[in-house]
């Protein structure tokens, strides 16, 4: 959340925005220049920016201009400097991209000549809640889609290499299979992460959202969806049960048949999952674990590492807070630690996946990729170690011991199996 995080110019100005969210340092484009080689570090190869398009909030979801960036994150320079900044370190860019809906003050003028797009009324409940800031594009209409698409191809002109998504269940899949077809065939490595979250669903249903976003009629639609089932899961991580809940949903999930999905904790739409558990610590160790021992992508939210605590604003806990330098944990170690083992072994972030045992409090899984293959244990109870059956050198332990084949409580045992 770019405006969250760090404020690395002068402005001439404070900004004024029309959302109520005053927690906002102002932060900006090179802010997060300023702080990249600590990212590298943590382990990451790839920057996530919330909207940076001109808006009217701190949040930037209220598109005005597509083509501009908000004068109060930065300049065209500011953006072409971050995009050579990460790429001397080997890192890649995504932007936000909302191509559901735009502020009710939407600048017609910024839309080039030769384009004409046009808006519909709300279609689903979500859109009827927003509609009093929101206008909503018809996804359907194939001048709103030559223009939508085009927007995407400005932005891969620039040096973007990933897209996210925003609310795709507010288009339809003939909508996305365009999109994804024809971005491709532009860019044939743009990497396309879609926002699909029922949230006022169940577990089942938000697993049904995720398989209807993934294929139309046989062809792909996203290379990744982000995981919220999961996440919702790992929220009451604190329960003595939680290994049977996580094994019982990648079971339900068919974890490995070709959906692919991005694992988080952090979410910029809910409060911080360490609020979420209560503020337990090696709680949050163990879920960071368990999204790094999964194929598919991990995203962590800025200051999960600290970790950052939530907000209250108007009466709910809030994510949306400033970022907090200086302050040092041993996540940060932790972070590194997860990030060299995931990067070393393929099994764990494209292999395939079985469980091989399930328990309210034990869950086991194997991950394999080639010849080499990973098992993974998963010790959620408070008062019970469990010894690992399993021959094979241990490569990572959560509680950073010995490489003991005991699995302490709150624990997740890697071994490399023989």
């Amino acid at each position: 959340m770019v405006k969250f995080f760090r404020k690395g110019r002068k402005s001439p100005e404070k900004a004024v925005f029309r959302d109520e969210n005053t927690n906002h340092v102002n932060g900006d484009l090179c802010g997060i220049i300023h702080d990249l080689d600590r990212i590298k570090d943590l382990g990451f190869d790839s920057v996530f920016l919330s909207p940076i398009f001109r808006s009217e909030s701190t949040h930037g979801y209220d598109v005005v201009d597509y083509f501009n960036i908000s004068p109060h994150i930065g300049t065209m320079e500011n953006f072409r400097l971050l995009v050579r900044e990460l790429e001397k370190r080997q890192m890649k860019l995504m932007l936000d991209v909302v191509l559901n809906h735009v502020s009710k003050r939407f600048d017609w003028g910024s839309v080039p000549k030769g384009y004409d797009p046009r808006f519909e009324e709300p279609m689903t409940r979500e859109e009827l809640g927003w509609s009093n800031h929101f206008s909503f594009w018809n996804n359907n209409d194939s001048e709103t889609r030559r223009f939508l698409l085009d927007v995407c191809k400005f932005w891969i002109d620039r040096g973007v290499e990933g897209l996210r998504m925003d609310y795709v269940r507010g288009a339809s899949r003939d909508f996305w299979r365009f999109l994804y077809r024809n971005l491709k065939t532009y860019c044939e490595d743009v990497f396309i992460l879609g926002e699909s979250w029922n949230d006022r669903g169940n577990d089942l249903e938000n697993l049904i959202e995720i398989n209807n976003y993934s294929f139309y009629e046989g062809e792909r639609l996203f290379d990744s969806l982000l995981d919220f089932p999961l996440f919702y899961r790992l929220t009451e991580l604190d329960r003595d049960t939680a290994a049977e809940s996580i094994g019982q949903l990648l079971s339900l999930a068919q974890e490995g048949t070709g959906i692919r999905t991005t694992r988080f904790l952090d979410n910029h739409d809910l409060p911080r999952i360490i609020d979420m558990l209560q503020g337990d610590f090696n709680t949050l160790r163990l879920g960071l674990a368990i999204i790094y021992a999964l194929s598919g992508h991990v995203m962590v939210l800025y200051g999960t590492e600290i970790p950052l605590h939530s907000a209250n604003l108007d009466d709910k806990l809030c994510s949306r807070v400033p970022m907090k330098f200086g302050s040092t944990t041993a996540l940060s170690a932790y972070l590194r630690a997860l990030g060299r083992l995931r990067k070393n072994n393929k099994a764990l972030r494209m292999g395939d996946f079985s469980i091989e045992r399930i328990e309210k409090n034990l869950l086991v899984f194997r991950k394999t990729f080639s010849r080499e293959s990973l098992i993974v244990v998963l010790n959620t109870a408070y008062d019970k170690v469990f010894e690992s059956p399993y021959r094979g050198e241990v490569v990572f332990r959560s509680d950073g011991s010995s490489s003991s084949t005991i699995v302490s409580p709150r624990g997740l045992l890697v071994q490399k199996e023989c």
